[in-house]
């Protein structure tokens, strides 16, 4: 039997009958002035599922230059309905940064990008989220209340990306921002066995070991990277999703795959070729990926990418 109730008596319950439900979930908004959602002063927004999502100010931020206001959602049973409802709320708030093309950044201190409090004991924060952009509260609140009501449940590695990508903006330099834009490709990459030929030659090798004239933990080492051969590499595995997304648009999973090889570049040799635009190809990728992005979770975005051209 069913006891879920229509949207109107939730919300009813929500404010009023606090200890039907107490669990809710909150995270906290940096944004560079009080126009950046297009209000000042606290807004609420009601969900379809009933519960109530308020943002409203919380304080000066520790940096000086940003204003802090925090979002909360409330009514939900079980803190495991709430914790649920939390990781909807990062999902959310990183897909509009992507969909806006707006630098968003979580801070939060726990494995997880969220943590549920109980409205009957005082409040726990999830996380915090810093967005960089002017727009229109409407637009934010609408696409907001888009993807959370859609239900849809993002996957650990997508979220992990789509926290880098949004981040990766407020990095200090030319070279971090670039590297942090480029390493949010990685948890994409799934990687997969490549064949039992393979596997016997490796499963050979590292039997040879016991042969070799070296030490133990060199022993270790080298088995642990010969096993790794049994696997395609991040970089293969990574050309495999591109391929798969960009069908049409072959110039764009080479673009992507050579900005993976100057990302690595740049980290095992500490530098690139100098001639290059650093800051321009940093936004060309980025608006690469926020194409990547729409066609992985099937999403239009509420601004087109600016593809380069054929």
């Amino acid at each position: 039997m069913s006891y879920d109730k229509p949207p109107a008596e939730e919300r009813r319950l929500v404010t009023q009958r606090i200890d039907k439900r107490q669990y809710g979930a909150r995270t906290t908004v940096r944004l560079p002035s009080d126009r950046a959602l297009g209000f000042r002063d606290g807004v609420g927004l009601s969900l379809s599922n009933g519960a109530l999502a308020v943002i409203e100010p919380d304080g000066a931020a520790d940096d000086a230059r940003a204003l802090r206001y925090s979002v909360e959602l409330t009514g939900y049973r079980t803190a495991a309905d709430a914790e649920s409802a939390g990781k909807r709320l990062a999902f959310s708030l990183l897909w509009s940064s992507v969909s806006f093309g707006m630098p968003l950044q979580l801070e939060y201190a726990t494995v997880e990008p969220c943590r549920v409090f109980d409205r009957t004991t005082g409040g726990g924060v999830f996380g915090r989220a810093r967005l960089e952009q002017v727009m229109s509260f409407d637009q934010v609140a609408a696409e907001l209340n888009d993807v959370f009501d859609s239900g849809y449940v993002c996957d650990d590695r997508t979220l992990l990306s789509l926290e880098l990508f949004c981040a990766a903006p407020m990095e200090t330099s030319q070279r971090t921002r670039f590297i942090s834009t480029v390493s949010a490709l990685e948890p994409l990459a799934l990687q997969k066995p490549l064949s039992t030929a393979v596997d016997k030659f490796v499963d050979d090798c590292v039997a040879s070991l016991a042969q070799a004239e070296v030490d133990e933990p060199m022993v270790t080492s080298l088995r642990g990277r010969l096993l790794q051969l049994k696997r395609d590499s991040v970089r293969q595995a990574l050309l495999r999703l591109l391929r798969k997304h960009f069908v049409d648009r072959a110039d764009l999973v080479v673009q992507l795959d050579e900005a993976y090889g100057r990302r690595s570049d740049l980290i095992h040799e500490g530098r690139i070729d100098p001639d290059i635009d650093l800051p321009r190809e940093t936004q060309t990728i980025r608006e690469t990926m926020r194409e990547l992005y729409a066609r992985m979770l099937s999403r239009p975005l509420k601004r087109a990418a600016q593809l380069k051209p054929r």
